[in-house]
């Protein structure tokens, strides 16, 4: 029987992706409210408002000396998630990830969506327009330039959305990139920093809508769905030996350490109802990218976290950032 053996979930910020010197210059995309952060009732706020109404400890927490700590920290799960990639013997890799406005656009947003063709492509970046020049050039390093090619896993992918499909789920069947596009950044950000360029694991990409109004996944569906995809993994013929990947989260434009603390430790305990208890407003903006971490609780089944390592990721005296978050069940 083919079988998920392997649970992985990873942040994908380019905070991850900045050299130390790069680390404070950050901040200078909140200060030009570049990013949307909000108030407690989901309003959007500026930058300003946010730093007046921070507590100030914050600030000892986002100094150049601290941020390098904590990037050492980031640096070191990374290693380890392409260590345990690699260890694991894997047939299959499927993705959980959300798109921003890469592969789908508001014209035709599936809720959930997954990928069949022949190939994954990590290509060159889309439009980043209006963003400062370094910004651009640290942001352009989720992907390959040259495009690059990868095998997906083609007929693993078919058989989930059959199986899915013929178990009440409603799933969009995408099998070549619109635009003239390649996968989007929490695909691409798999390909380029977590996989053996030499050896490859072939991917499933599942494109899970976290950000978009009207039809948001849900809390309660992202875990419906992995649970779904669990199921289907199992009833695939063979004996594929099937890894499983959250890509995004977890509380971000502002770091959130008390819902980020709620999420780890219900993941920790496999205790769904804690899970799953956060009100939906909690959801928002790059936070709702938690939603993908979920999905693959529900799909490891019975596997339990083998290690988490959480980094709050403040980088400046307001508490912007992103709860860095790396996780593993096995």
């Amino acid at each position: 029987m083919s079988k998920i053996v392997l649970g992985l979930a990873t942040s994908h910020s380019p905070m991850l992706l900045a050299k130390d010197e790069e680390l404070p210059r950050l901040v200078e995309r909140d200060q030009a409210d570049m990013l949307p952060f909000r108030d407690s009732e989901g309003n959007r706020i500026s930058y300003a408002q946010v730093l007046a109404n921070a507590d100030p400890a914050i600030a000892d927490k986002a100094t150049p000396e601290k941020m390098l700590e904590r990037a050492a920290q980031c640096r070191a799960a990374t290693a380890r998630l392409k260590q345990d990639i690699e260890a694991a013997n894997l047939d299959a890799l499927i993705i959980i990830g959300d798109d921003q406005n890469e592969m789908f656009k508001a014209s035709n947003r599936p809720s959930l969506a997954i990928y069949h063709g022949e190939k994954a492509m990590n290509a060159f970046p889309p439009d980043m327009t209006g963003m400062m020049d370094w910004l651009v050039e640290l942001r352009s390093r989720f992907y390959s330039n040259p495009s690059k090619e990868y095998p997906n896993a083609k007929d693993l992918a078919e058989h989930i959305i059959t199986h899915m499909v013929e178990n009440d789920f409603d799933v969009g069947a995408v099998n070549e990139y619109p635009h003239g596009a390649g996968e989007g950044h929490a695909f691409a950000y798999v390909h380029s920093y977590l996989m053996n360029d030499a050896k490859p694991v072939p991917v499933v990409p599942v494109l899970l809508n976290t950000f978009y109004k009207p039809n948001q996944v849900t809390p309660r569906r992202a875990l419906q769905i992995g649970k779904a995809i669990r199921a289907a993994v199992e009833d695939m013929p063979g004996d594929l030996r099937v890894g499983i990947i959250a890509s995004g989260g977890l509380s971000h434009f502002m770091v959130d350490e008390a819902f980020d603390s709620k999420i780890v430790k219900a993941l920790k305990e496999k205790n769904e109802t804690d899970l799953l208890s956060l009100h939906r407003k909690n959801y928002i903006d790059g936070t709702s990218e938690t939603l993908n971490w979920i999905c693959v609780h529900g799909a490891v089944g019975d596997l339990p976290v083998d290690w988490l390592e959480y980094v709050p990721g403040y980088r400046s005296p307001a508490g912007t950032g992103v709860g860095l978050a790396f996780a593993a069940w096995a």
